[in-house]
């Protein structure tokens, strides 16, 4: 059924957009159903699914799609079972691919899109009459070209509607700092070595990861300096991707289990960035303290300037700061900031007192701080008193009645001239719910209803 070649180094997507094209035309869902048996699919350029059927179309070995076409040896790298993996790859299903390949919450959206060289559509345009998207330009973080060391231009990923890049050039090109092509050729060589061979002798091997660690100079007698160490990890990360992707979580985790599950890029970049660092790089060579004290000072300023405003709790501060909640609780309580001190255990008198306010409706939030327990934890005493929800619906909807009531009243006096459907007008939403729940009440304030004859 195959009427196209395979061209070097494309893409599984790319291949696909291709076979659209020259094969009719189809719609995208269609062009899906045909070639992959599965209705409207979503590709990704680094990976793909249902291949096994895609290389029974296209008189393809699956092995040489998995391997040649893409990111499977890298991703294989990512989690504890690499045959899960392969099997989604092959039969699908296509949900269960991010979790599988470590993708899912990676926090590396920003860096997965789908990119170009300049100079490889021209060749691809001279030599096969097409420009085709590249499978070494597409791993996430990825910002050059291998064979020309120029930029990649980025564009916003498109899964669901199969195309090709531009096949007219409308930028100039840019060159590529050495660092970039340096992580570039050091990736698509992790890649390749790792269909031969596994992730701890690729990257994790413990002893040579602990001697590496020592020969940069952030492993002590008995403890490895995770400041300084993470200080250079975001040096590196900076100056490739403008953002930070190695967390004190991940650095400590990777160090540790040999086998942790996560993004491939973290792998890598982890090694990376130590075989990048001079040796003995504490002692001088960078400027490590330096940064460190910036971000230690950037970092203090934004979680004041949070606790200050009084709006979020110390988890979603310490998520957008980036630090432990620890840490937030510490520096309210060196600049004397008030905050809630929940209270650990429940007793019975303070249940009674929160079973009382429920049952005379006051809000759950205004309970738990009162209280000083969570708002949780008032819910679960609302959830196990009989019918206690339904009761408070009941004082909720006597409030609203009440509110609206006085709305109405208030609204038909200032506009005692004004007809039914002007009053609506209005005031929709006051109308809407007397008309629903009070319409005895509403009508016998309502003007009558006028009849206009024609």
């Amino acid at each position: 059924m195959n009427i196209l070649p395979l061209l070097p180094d494309e893409t599984i997507y790319s291949f696909l957009a291709r076979l659209r094209v020259y094969s009719g035309g189809a719609s995208h869902r269609n062009a899906s159903l045909l070639w992959l048996g599965q209705y409207g699919l979503s590709l990704d350029q680094k990976l793909a699914t249902h291949l096994a059927y895609f290389a029974e179309q296209t008189n393809l070995s699956s092995e040489l799609l998995l391997n040649g076409h893409t990111y499977y040896p890298l991703f294989s790298l990512a989690g504890n079972d690499p045959k899960k993996l392969k099997e989604v790859m092959l039969i699908g299903p296509s949900y269960r691919l991010g979790n599988e390949a470590k993708i899912s919450q990676s926090g590396l959206k920003a860096l997965s899109n789908d990119k170009y060289c300049l100079s490889c559509i021209e060749a691809d345009k001279s030599k096969y009459g097409v420009a085709y998207w590249h499978l070494s330009h597409q791993f996430t973080g990825i910002k050059s070209c291998q064979i020309h060391q120029t930029l990649l231009i980025c564009t916003p990923p498109s899964s669901r509607v199969y195309r090709l890049p531009p096949q007219v050039i409308l930028y100039h090109e840019e060159p590529a700092r050495d660092l970039q092509q340096l992580f570039t050729t050091y990736v698509l060589k992790i890649n390749e070595s790792a269909k031969n061979k596994s992730r701890n002798d690729l990257l994790l091997d413990q002893s040579s990861l602990n001697t590496l660690i020592k020969q940069k100079g952030f492993m002590g007698k008995n403890s490895i300096n995770m400041h300084c160490l993470l200080a250079a990890h975001s040096k590196v990360s900076e100056l490739l991707f403008s953002m930070d992707i190695i967390t004190e979580h991940v650095a400590r985790n990777l160090i540790r289990k040999p086998n942790y599950p996560c993004h491939p890029l973290k792998l890598i970049l982890f090694r990376f960035a130590l075989e990048q660092l001079p040796d003995r790089a504490t002692q001088g060579d960078i400027q490590l303290q330096l940064t460190d004290k910036n971000k230690d000072k950037k970092r203090h300023k934004q979680c004041l300037v949070l606790l200050q405003k009084n709006e979020l709790n110390f988890t979603e501060i310490a998520r957008r700061v980036k630090c432990s909640v620890g840490y937030v609780i510490k520096l309210a309580k060196q600049e004397n900031i008030g905050y809630l001190k929940r209270t650990q255990f429940i007793s019975a008198d303070i249940e009674k007192r929160i079973l009382i306010r429920l049952i005379k409706g006051d809000a759950r939030d205004v309970i738990a701080k009162a209280e000083r327990v969570s708002i949780s934890s008032v819910e679960k005493v609302c959830g196990e008193s009989y019918q206690l929800s339904e009761w408070r619906q009941y004082l909720r909807a006597l409030d609203k009645r009440s509110k609206y009531r006085n709305e109405m009243s208030t609204a038909l006096k200032a506009n005692c001239y004004s007809t039914r459907a002007e009053i609506k007008a209005m005031y929709p939403a006051c109308y809407m719910w007397l008309y629903k729940y009070d319409a005895q009440w509403l009508y016998l304030q309502l003007p009558p209803a006028s009849y206009l004859s024609k």
